[in-house]
């Protein structure tokens, strides 16, 4: 049952989360782990610059997502 479905049958859902990709350490089977355990949605870049995203606190360095990673977020 979708988070939709819950919350429209009046009860609470909760989703379990990653803030900030710096946690996957540029990992893909880091990300891959914290799929497995549970984790369904993350943060791209919470506040400073990573080797793949921009922070918007942060000096930008690859105009947004670096091209490495825009096919990943596709998926």
């Amino acid at each position: 049952m979708d988070i939709e479905n819950i919350f429209a049958d009046g009860r609470i859902a909760s989703l379990i989360g990653v803030e900030g990709g710096h946690a996957i350490q540029n990992s893909l089977a880091v990300l891959r782990q914290f799929y497995a355990l549970g984790v369904r949605y993350m943060t791209l870049s919470h506040n400073r610059t990573i080797d793949w995203v921009d922070s918007a606190t942060d000096t930008p360095t690859h105009g947004g997502l670096s091209q490495l990673v825009r096919p990943l977020c596709e998926k």
